[in-house]
């Protein structure tokens, strides 16, 4: 249960980050300036740049719990992020959650308490063949560029926000499957960490995915992109787990009902606090006089 509470920490930490960092952005009156005057205007913001930090925790958490535990059982935590992001930024505001976001926290929760108690007790599998894993990735990539190339013949913006949330998603799914297999060969220390190429991919894979992952929010509401990232980033370490570490989803019929009901709970929980908060955010800048300054949310 080690990687279960070390993924649980890293979706902790992953969620204060995303609520300082987002809290300071939204602080920016829109329209103030390019993308490098709004990076500039940010890194003089103490709270993004805390963010900003707690991002690299939690993505070491993130490594520890991969090298501790399976992907199938890691991944699916992580991405609980949201629910930590809602409770911390009200948190910050000093106001108390909207009974809704209670409710869908709850929800999410529950399901992930369902998954892990199923999942935990599955150990971690180690690489079968080298091949197969470079070839998983060749796969992804090009399933990620078929993506990309898509949303760019794409006029409407929430479609063209779905297909590059589907890009992002594969390729942030890649890269727990190479942080994972860069570990399996570090355990043998350092050297032959560094002499395998999985080490090498996960910060060019990683900090794409994370690209596709913002134009997919700017091009779309958070509620079309943010919940198929979370769906196709689980399926595709999942997917990577299971043929690269010969990690079994299941043992019986009904493990595998409790992992869907525990896994669709998780997912319809993160989207409705998705949902939610851009709900609120919008009620909110109903009540706002116009020509006021916009005040974080």
């Amino acid at each position: 249960m080690l990687a279960a509470a070390l993924a649980l920490a890293a979706a902790a930490v992953f969620g204060t980050a995303t609520a300082l960092q987002h809290r300071s952005a939204s602080a920016v009156a829109e329209g103030s300036g390019g993308s490098g005057r709004l990076l500039a205007r940010l890194l003089r913001s103490p709270g993004w740049v805390v963010g900003l930090c707690l991002s690299g925790v939690a993505f070491a958490l993130h490594v520890a719990a991969l090298h501790e535990g399976s992907l199938t059982l890691v991944q699916p935590i992580v991405v609980t992020t949201t629910v930590f992001a809602v409770f911390v930024r009200s948190a910050l505001d000093r106001t108390l959650p909207d009974r809704a976001e209670v409710v869908w926290a709850v929800c999410t929760w529950a399901g992930l308490t369902l998954f892990v108690l199923t999942a935990g007790t599955r150990r971690p599998g180690f690489v079968t063949d080298d091949r197969l894993a470079a070839l998983f990735l060749v796969v992804a990539v090009v399933a990620a560029a078929v993506a990309i190339v898509v949303a760019g013949q794409l006029h409407v913006p929430a479609r063209r926000g779905f297909f590059l949330g589907v890009a992002a998603g594969i390729l942030y799914g890649s890269t727990a499957g190479l942080v994972k297999l860069a570990t399996s060969y570090g355990r043998g220390g350092v050297v032959p960490l560094l002499h395998h190429w999985s080490a090498w991919l996960v910060a060019p894979v990683g900090l794409t995915a994370f690209f596709l992952s913002q134009r997919a929010f700017q091009a779309s509401r958070l509620s079309v992109s943010v919940p198929v990232l979370n769906i196709v980033d689980v399926l595709v370490a999942v997917g990577f787990g299971s043929v690269v570490f010969r990690e079994h989803l299941f043992r019986s019929p009904g493990q595998l009902l409790v992992e869907l009901v525990g896994a669709t709970m998780i997912v319809v929980g993160v989207w409705q606090l998705v949902k939610e908060g851009e709900r609120l955010h919008e009620s909110h800048l109903r009540e706002v006089p116009a020509g006021s300054p916009p005040a974080p949310r």
